[in-house]
This record gives structure tokens, C-alpha cells and sequence, in this order.
């Protein structure tokens, strides 16, 4: 269980994920229900053991009887039925490492995500403060008469505009709390912090792309294994199994003039179903068509799991390059103007309209810089979901 009160960071979030997400605790049935079915596959029919008995209603002769009869699979019918339960376990474990996986990568969406939206609320609270102090200057000027109240009053509209903004933060970080409560499997009422920042920019080095290791392909293998036994199991199914019973009969008889005489047989019975007019063969065809469904997924989700990681790794570098021209260039240039203006506003030679649009436009730049770092690591978890296996511990 998770303690009473538990920060998490995006390095220690998928542990966390792995370990209390209760879809994966509920999706682990799913490889109980595979592993109970197997116990059962791959066993011969129950024998069956047959009586009868009958009497003549006009004298005393009477017979009864009794047989053994047990079914023997002429096919290796059994040894495919135990394949095939054997597949579908490591099919089922396959499945729960793929509901891991998505669901450690929606956490990791939702965190980054908060961390953006925290930063935001941050900025708008810095931007509050600034507004803030330059509406106590205006306050002060009107005061001395130096300044128009309504020009000061244009201060205090943006500060209020930029509190009206920062009340929509916190109910969508609360969402996206809730959201990650639900993934750890936390109550609502539960303490929560998230840590960490969105500053690191470095790209992942770039993999040749292996479909074969990961869990949404693992799952396609898995069907393609079964539906070659599946088909083998059907054209075995062929031939039904063979009957052989050993039957007891004792009879009473009447014969004249020796009077009643009692007779014991032991017989031996052979039951062999011919395959003329049902030869299974819809089944083995199926089974075929299945199997080509799955070659086909298979062959389509790498294709697409391809290009998404191309497109991903590329989206890395171009968000990256957005970084650094918006941090080292358009930023420095966009405060550098806004201090000018600040000081050239204090000495009356800069109106305070044109001040309050470069704190604006810094503001928007400032904000743009977050969203291109909240795309950049959003990215960078897509790319590495489709080219590596989250349900893994990297340890």
C-alpha cells in the first residue's frame, strides 16, 4: 500500500503505476483465468461405464449387463489442446505487460501535463506580482497628481484580467490530480504532490525501430503462435476419437427340458467414426482466416508504430530547436524591450499603454516557451512508448 501522504516525480511515477494501479492488479485475472483453463486442457474424455438389464414377463428368464467405455484420440489432438492453453497464458501475461504499458504512458502524459499547467499558474503569479507593483506605482503618481486616474486604471485592468486568468489553472490541475489518484489507485481525498520540472531538453538517442519487444506486437505473436496450433488442433479434429468398451453380459434362459440355464459373456466393442460428410474443415479454415487477420495487424501496427516514431523523433528535434530559439534569442530580446519601456515609462517617455502590451507580448512568449516544453517531453513519451517496453522496470 501507498503511504499516507506521497510525492512522485516523472522518474518514480511508472514504478508507482506499476506496482498500485488496480486495472493491472484486475487485468492479472485475466492470466488466473488462462492458467485455470489450461489445468483442464490436453485430458482425455471421462471414462463411461454403462448398465442394462431386462426380464422376460412371461417366465423367469432375465439378462443384465454392464460396460467399460473409454475414448482414445487417434490424433495428437490432446498434445495440441495443452499447446495451445500453454499460448494463451503467455498471451494473457502479454496483454497485462500491454494494459501496463498504456497505462504508465497516460500517467506520464497527465504528469507532464500538471507540471506545465503548475508552471503556468507560477508565471501568471510572477506576472500578477509585476502588474501589481506597477499598479501601486500608478496609484502613487495619481496621488502626486503626476498621472491621469484613467491611465492608472489601465494597470489594475491588467492585473485583474491576469487573476480572472490564473482561477482557470487550478481546477484543470485538479482534474489532471484525480486523474493520477486514479492511476495509483488513490482516493480522492488523499494527499498529492507532484515534483519536478520540464527544464531537461535532452533528445533520446535515436533507435533503430524493433517491433518485436514490444507489448502491442508481443500480443499479435502470440495470436499468430496460437492460430498455427489452432489450425494443426482443427485438422486433427479430423478423425474423432475411438471408442473401445469391454462389456459383461449374464443371462438367464429357459431351456427345455434342462430347465433354467445361466450364460456369462465378456465382449470386446470397437467404435470408429469415419470422417465422410464432417471432415472439420470449416474450422480449419477459420482458424486460417484468423491467422491471416493477425499477420495482417501485425504487419500493419508495425508500419504505423514505424512512421509515429519517425514522426515523434523528428517533432523532438524540431520542439528543441523552438526551445532554444525562444529561450537564448526572443525571450532576452522581448525583457530587455519590456525594462526599457519600464524605465522609460517611470522617466515619462514611454506610455503605459505600450508598457502594457510588451508585458503582454512577454507574457504570451514566456507562455509559448511552456508549451513547447510541455510538447517536447510529451513527445519524447510517445516516442519512447512506441520504441521501448513501459511495463518494464528499468531496473
Amino acid at each position: 500500500p501507498l503511504p499516507a501522504s506521497a510525492s512522485w516525480n516523472l522518474d518514480t511515477l511508472p514504478q508507482g503505476i506499476r506496482s498500485n494501479n488496480l486495472d493491472i492488479k484486475a487485468a492479472n485475472w485475466i492470466i488466473e483465468s488462462a492458467k485455470a483453463r489450461s489445468r483442464q486442457a490436453g485430458k482425455p474424455a471421462n471414462p463411461r461405464l454403462t448398465s442394462s438389464s431386462g426380464r422376460n414377463t412371461n417366465n423367469p428368464e432375465y439378462l443384465m449387463g454392464f460396460s467399460f467405455q473409454q475414448a482414445f484420440p487417434i490424433t495428437a489432438r490432446l498434445r495440441l489442446e495443452k499447446k495451445v492453453a500453454l499460448l494463451n497464458i503467455q498471451r494473457a501475461e502479454m496483454e497485462v505487460r500491454w494494459i501496463t504499458h498504456q497505462k504508465v504512458s497516460q500517467a506520464l502524459h497527465t504528469a507532464i501535463e500538471w507540471v506545465a499547467l503548475r508552471d503556468q499558474l507560477n508565471l501568471l503569479e510572477a506576472q500578477i506580482e509585476l502588474a501589481s507593483s506597477l499598479d501601486q506605482y500608478m496609484q502613487q503618481q495619481v496621488d502626486k497628481a503626476e498621472r491621469s486616474p484613467l491611465e492608472a486604471s489601465l494597470s489594475r485592468i491588467q492585473m485583474e484580467e491576469l487573476r480572472w486568468e490564473a482561477t482557470a489553472v487550478p481546477p484543470e490541475m485538479h482534474r489532471l490530480e484525480n486523474q493520477l489518484r486514479s492511476l495509483l489507485g488513490l482516493p480522492a481525498d488523499q494527499d498529492f504532490s507532484m515534483e519536478g520540472n520540464l527544464d531537461a531538453m535532452m533528445i533520446p538517442p535515436a533507435r533503430e525501430f524493433d517491433i518485436q519487444n514490444h507489448p502491442a506486437a508481443g500480443m499479435l505473436q502470440y495470436d499468430i503462435q496460437t492460430h498455427w496450433a489452432t489450425i494443426d488442433l482443427e485438422r486433427s479434429r479430423k478423425w474423432a476419437d475411438w471408442f473401445i468398451a469391454l462389456t459383461h453380459r449374464w443371462s438367464v434362459e429357459e431351456e427345455q427340458p434342462i430347465g433354467l440355464e445361466c450364460n456369462r459373456m465378456l465382449g470386446l466393442q470397437l467404435s470408429i467414426p469415419l470422417p465422410w460428410w464432417q471432415k472439420n474443415q470449416g474450422a480449419v479454415a477459420a482458424s486460417q482466416a484468423n491467422l491471416e487477420h493477425s499477420q495482417a495487424s501485425l504487419e500493419a501496427l508495425n508500419l504505423e508504430m514505424q512512421n509515429e516514431a519517425d514522426s515523434a523523433f523528428e517533432s523532438l528535434i524540431q520542439a528543441r530547436a523552438r526551445f532554444l530559439t525562444l529561450k537564448d534569442e526572443i525571450i532576452p530580446m522581448r525583457e530587455a524591450h519590456q525594462q526599457s519601456l519600464e524605465r522609460a515609462h517611470r522617466q515619462g517617455q514611454a506610455t503605459l499603454e505600450a508598457l502594457l502590451r510588451a508585458m503582454k507580448e512577454t507574457l504570451d512568449i514566456k507562455t509559448d516557451l511552456l508549451e513547447v516544453m510541455k510538447g517536447f517531453h510529451l513527445h519524447q513519451t510517445h516516442y519512447l512508448a512506441l520504441t521501448q517496453d513501459l511495463s518494464l522496470s528499468d531496473d
